[in-house]
């Protein structure tokens, strides 16, 4: 009960807050950042405003194995794949008096391919005292993802709620959030440098208080997957601005789970005018299942040895995780910030250093598989983004992404460009490549056919409403 005292708790000395008038709101996507401003309301005003805004976006994209990419045969055209898809996001927004607001974010997904599913089923037998559980594959042409529902409300304008499935910006490293342990969905690389599609939240009930334009009191209530009251997660942030750089404390608890404890800090070097931000975390113990292995030797009735696996979670030490970034903008040829560099180190002590898929033992290959994290397998990463705007033409932006596991030495090039002839009209297209040697993790041959992926080009073309 300790953690539902602290966390309403945190609420008592907070009826003093003043000068609500502009708040510092910087853990909300853009798409659902609502600045409540007070004042008195007018009389004449609306009761409810409405609004349904979104996008659509197809994406086509042709995935080649490598094998084909390095000419060796003309057979392996076979093995490449043509894919597409288009996807829909719809932004229904609605606002009524004293800042009280609903908001909904759902994605549907359209594929005439399909794409493949699970589906849980229970078997009882006749009897009624045993119950298996089978996970049956399903094709589905469409699906329908609720990303985002919830509901904003406050207490006399001073302690701002909301409850209902939520993203939370728990961090703030531009793609490894190690303090984030809330959110369901990850940041993509290929979202962020194709379809640029929001994230799926998680359930619960959020907590903000602003102290000005200083401070900001943020809780949160974990309601996914929970039976009762001892399942509900807890999670608590303090962040404040202090000369220019904005930092933040924070902790994460649920029942079953290693408490999480992070902190963050961002801002701007002046003089040279680069943005820095760095994030960590730090448990004692982890969360997350490792592989581990033993020898085992039997003497009857012949000599035979042989290793067997399992997993299990590290304890009794500590497991840091640790972020930090840059980005910085440059004039070229007149033209103000057409240059932007942005880089990010990611530094995981939960991940495996070395070549853990290169293993000759394909036991531990699949088992390494069903442990695998896009992203957090390795130990150290890499990213880096360039950009340059009015390429070319005054419409047009070129992209160039690299992500990398420093551990196994594997990545993932991208180059693409955009050009948006209409405003709210976007035309991209790409070129990725996986770079390394076979069976890094971005390199990994697929343990069901053994191939490897080499190249994909994808096109996509976005409609904004």
């Amino acid at each position: 009960m300790k953690k539902y005292i602290l966390f309403f708790a945190m609420l008592l000395p907070l009826f003093g807050a003043n000068d609500l008038s502009d708040l510092l709101n910087t853990d909300l996507d853009l798409k659902t950042n609502a600045v409540v401003k007070v004042g008195t309301t007018n009389v004449d005003e609306p009761t409810s405003l409405f609004s349904l805004t979104g996008q659509l976006t197809s994406i086509s994209s042709y995935n080649m194995v490598r094998d084909f990419v390095q000419a060796k045969g003309i057979e392996w055209y076979n093995s490449n794949s043509l894919g597409t898809k288009l996807n829909a996001e719809l932004y229904v927004d609605i606002r009524l008096r004293e800042s009280i607001k609903g908001y909904a974010d759902l994605a549907i997904t359209y594929n005439p391919l399909g794409e493949i599913g699970g589906k849980n089923v229970a078997l009882v037998s006749t009897n009624k005292l045993t119950t298996n559980y089978w996970t049956l594959g399903e094709t589905n042409n469409l699906i329908l993802t609720v990303k985002e529902l919830f509901i904003d409300a406050n207490i006399a304008k001073v302690v701002y709620l909301r409850t209902g499935k939520q993203v939370l910006a728990w961090g703030q490293g531009y793609f490894w959030n190690p303090s984030d342990l809330i959110n369901i969905q990850k940041k993509d690389f290929a979202n962020i440098t194709t379809a640029n599609l929001t994230r799926e939240g998680t359930y619960g009930i959020k907590m903000h208080v602003p102290f000005g334009t200083t401070a900001n009191l943020y809780g949160f209530l974990n309601m996914k997957d929970i039976k009762n009251f001892d399942d509900i997660g807890v999670a608590g942030k303090i962040e404040a601005l202090l000369f220019g750089w904005e930092g933040s404390v924070s902790g994460v608890a649920s029942k079953g789970y290693r408490p999480v404890y992070a902190a963050d800090l961002t801002g701007r070097i002046p003089f040279i005018n680069v943005d820095v931000r760095g994030e960590a975390s730090l448990s004692y113990g982890d969360n997350k299942n490792r592989l581990y292995s033993s020898n085992v030797s039997i003497t009857f009735p012949i000599t035979t040895n042989y290793t067997t696996y399992y997993t299990q979670q590290v304890s009794n030490e500590w497991v840091p995780r640790i972020c930090v970034g840059f980005s910085k903008s440059f004039d070229v040829l007149d033209v103000k910030d057409r240059l932007t560099v942005l880089g990010e180190y990611f530094y995981n002590a939960g991940g495996y250093n070395g070549d853990g898929f290169r293993d000759s033992d394909q036991i531990k290959k699949y088992a390494l598989f069903s442990l695998y994290e896009p992203n957090y397998f390795g130990v150290h990463y890499g990213f880096l983004a360039v950009s340059v705007s009015k390429f070319i033409l005054s419409d047009m932006t070129f992209n160039f992404n690299v992500i990398a596991n420093c551990s196994d030495w594997s990545g993932v090039v991208v180059a693409g460009i955009s050009y948006n002839p209409v405003y709210n009209f976007t035309i991209g297209c790409s070129l990725s490549g996986n770079v390394g040697t076979e069976n890094g993790e971005y390199t990994l041959a697929s343990p069901y056919t053994g191939l490897i992926n080499g190249m994909s080009a994808t096109v996509t073309v976005a409609l904004t409403f």
